[in-house]
């Protein structure tokens, strides 16, 4: 994979490199890079807005049922029918 190689690149020049300074600086970004990039893909990978979807949907239906389930609970004429009837 290219994060193999990249680690391997840099690897071989901070061992080139005399001291510990690049070494910290730049291990410690790339590891920060690679992290970035894996959360990326994780967060790609998973479709939350789809299930998000569903269950607004399903509760939308359960909601449009009881609605209705309760509009026709009181029989002919009752509740908003009759308002509207009177005016």
């Amino acid at each position: 994979m290219i994060q193999g190689e990249m680690c391997g690149k840099v690897i071989g020049a901070v061992r080139k490199e005399p001291g510990r300074g690049a070494a910290v600086i730049l291990v410690g970004a790339m590891n920060e890079m690679f992290d970035v990039l894996s959360s990326r893909i994780a967060a790609a990978r998973t479709h939350v807005w789809t299930t998000v979807q569903r269950g607004l949907v399903g509760s939308i239906l359960v909601a449009g049922f009881l609605v209705g389930q309760a509009m026709t609970a009181g029989g002919v004429g009752s509740g908003c029918t009759s308002a509207r009837l009177r005016w």
